[in-house]
């Protein structure tokens, strides 16, 4: 690598993006560490086992540069294993190859592997810059797309006032979970679940009253179910519940369980303490249908 380039402008060492520099040569690390050290923080790697120790702990790391022919674990290897984790931010780590010739094979191999740039090691300093820069901005570009996706995702998922499950939402979860269990040959409970009196209590209290309520027993719902249970408002005053693998006599134990916490709730609003209850209908398979629209009409 190019050395005796002018100094740039630095920024503040904790607004610098963190990159691993990865080969077995010190003297090339330690060129690559001078060449971008006034706008990236940087840690080293003499090899690929070592680089994916520091990948495995350091969740910070947001690029990898590294050399292709290395001990222990070699570029390809350590390219390899990044795309290969589940884990998201491995797979679209940016990877920058910098080895010491412009050979075609190892290009097509390296990108093959799941490098996103190559580079050798006579490039300028002004080049290598670019490079980290413009991919670290598209790196920072795609996470904000997927964040922006899963909002979107969730609102479309979400019941904005409770923030369960909708019933588009909840007819997707429950119709898989039903499917399961019909290969498993196993029952599929669904509770239908009433707040009692609840125009009552609108023209009473007034709607910002009825809007706690319903945020209330949604969480108290919520907080009284398995991982594997689901929970949804699908109505003004109406929830749901789909409960695999739950038979009969279990339903009306989890049915009882839930009466009794949201009975047992206090909710006041304005000074004034507001009794609430519901109402409840077990549905279950095979015994009532095994459709699940059929369950939600039982």
């Amino acid at each position: 690598m190019a050395e005796g380039f002018a100094e740039g402008t630095t920024l503040a060492e904790k607004d610098k993006p963190l990159i691993l520099i990865v080969d077995d040569s010190p003297t090339i690390r330690m060129s690559l560490k001078r060449a971008v050290q006034d706008e990236f923080q940087s840690l080293e790697a003499e090899d690929g086992e070592a680089a994916w120790k520091l990948l495995l702990a350091e969740a910070d790391i947001e690029l990898l540069i590294t050399d292709l022919t290395m001990p222990h674990l070699d570029g390809f290897g350590l390219i390899q294993r990044l795309r290969e984790n589940h884990a998201a931010r491995m797979q679209n780590l940016p990877v920058i190859v910098v080895t010491g010739a412009d050979d075609t094979a190892a290009r097509e191999r390296a990108f093959h592997a799941g490098a996103n740039d190559f580079l050798t090691k006579d490039s300028d300093r002004i080049e290598l810059l670019a490079r980290l820069r413009a991919h670290l901005k598209l790196a920072q570009t795609i996470r904000q797309l997927e964040a922006s996706q899963r909002e979107l995702r969730a609102q479309a998922n979400t019941d904005p006032l409770t923030g369960l499950a909708n019933r588009r939402f909840f007819d997707e979860i429950a119709g898989k979970e039903l499917s399961l269990m019909r290969r498993q040959q196993d029952y599929f409970s669904v509770l239908m679940i009433d707040i009692d009196h609840f125009k009552a209590v609108n023209d009473t209290y007034g709607h910002p009253a009825g809007d706690e309520i319903l945020k209330r027993v949604a969480a108290t719902l919520s907080g009284n179910l398995r991982e594997e249970d689901t929970v949804a408002r699908i109505g003004g005053e109406e929830f749901v519940v789909c409960s695999p693998a739950t038979n009969r006599l279990a339903s009306i134990v989890l049915a009882e369980r839930l009466r009794k916490v949201v009975e047992s709730l206090v909710i006041e609003f304005d000074g004034q303490r507001i009794p609430v209850t519901i109402s409840l209908g077990i549905a279950l398979r095979p015994l009532d249908g095994d459709d699940l629209q059929m369950l939600l009409g039982v």
